[in-house]
């Protein structure tokens, strides 16, 4: 149950962390 918990996590951070990496570049590539 803890490991689905983490896993669950760890998939949220990736993701949150990967369309703030995708929002960035957009904004560098618009300025």
């Amino acid at each position: 149950m803890l490991d689905d918990l983490d896993r669950h996590l760890l998939d949220i951070l990736v993701r949150d962390s990967r369309t703030s990496l995708k929002d960035l570049a957009q904004q560098v590539g618009m300025s």
